[in-house]
């Protein structure tokens, strides 16, 4: 394995940046390079180098006043002290690329739900599934938005919302609580809270001339919601 990609698996496994130097031998500002390179061809975000910070650290950061203060205060509370993990957080910070971030999270989230109803509701209810199990409102209201698309697609189901598709889970709950993620697939009463919280940030992102303001903890429920939806992380349906 290339050693950029080396470094990149290691954040995705949740290594901070000096710990992926010790377990690759090599310094921290090597890191910071293999990583940014990986952000360059697309393989990570931004966002997953920012959140590698740990919240603690990244609180004693935003609310300290100078790079020896950070020090003292990490090196008081047994912190790890990094200097290129600083300035790498706090070049992050002050850039917009965490929003661009957060509309790709949202992007990629509407797209793995789409993908993987439909799937498992095919392969369980073979080419019925539409009417099996779609609730008759929601496909009365994608037949609505196809008539009113001005280039219509095919397929009325490319016209569910995002609440649709939590509507549809909840209806069809038996065969989604044995193939969801497991951590998604722990309580439906919670599962469907973080949908509802997570249309509420969407159409933040897909409204910005409204000029709402993302606070760091909307911004790391998208980022964990979208790590738990993660296509591999689905099991198969048992029909094909």
């Amino acid at each position: 394995m290339a050693r950029k990609n080396e470094a990149a698996e290691l954040l995705i496994r949740g290594h901070s940046i000096p710990q992926i130097a010790r377990e690759m031998g090599i310094t921290a500002k090597s890191v910071v390079q293999y990583l940014c390179t990986k952000v360059g061809e697309g393989q990570i975000q931004r966002s997953d180098i920012f959140f590698s910070i740990s919240p603690e650290k990244r609180k004693v950061i935003e609310e300290s006043h100078g790079i020896w203060e950070i020090a003292n205060i990490f090196e008081s509370r047994g912190y790890e002290f990094c200097r290129e993990e600083l300035d790498l957080f706090l070049m992050l910070g002050e850039t917009e690329s965490l929003l661009g971030d957060m509309y790709d999270y949202i992007r990629e989230i509407e797209m793995i739900l789409h993908d993987m109803i439909k799937k498992i509701l095919k392969a369980e209810y073979q080419e019925n599934w539409w009417r099996k199990a779609v609730p008759l409102s929601i496909r009365k209201e994608c037949v609505a938005r196809k008539e009113e698309d001005e280039e219509p697609v095919k397929d009325p189901y490319c016209y569910t919302t995002f609440i649709n598709l939590s509507v549809i889970i909840e209806r069809n709950w038996k065969i989604f609580s044995l193939v969801l993620p497991p951590k998604l697939a722990v309580n439906k009463k919670t599962l469907l809270k973080e949908f509802g919280k997570t249309n509420n940030i969407r159409n933040k992102v897909m409204h910005p001339v409204k000029m709402r303001e993302f606070t760091e903890e909307e911004f790391y429920f998208v980022h964990n919601f979208h790590k738990k939806l993660t296509p591999d992380k689905w099991n198969k349906p048992e029909k094909t």
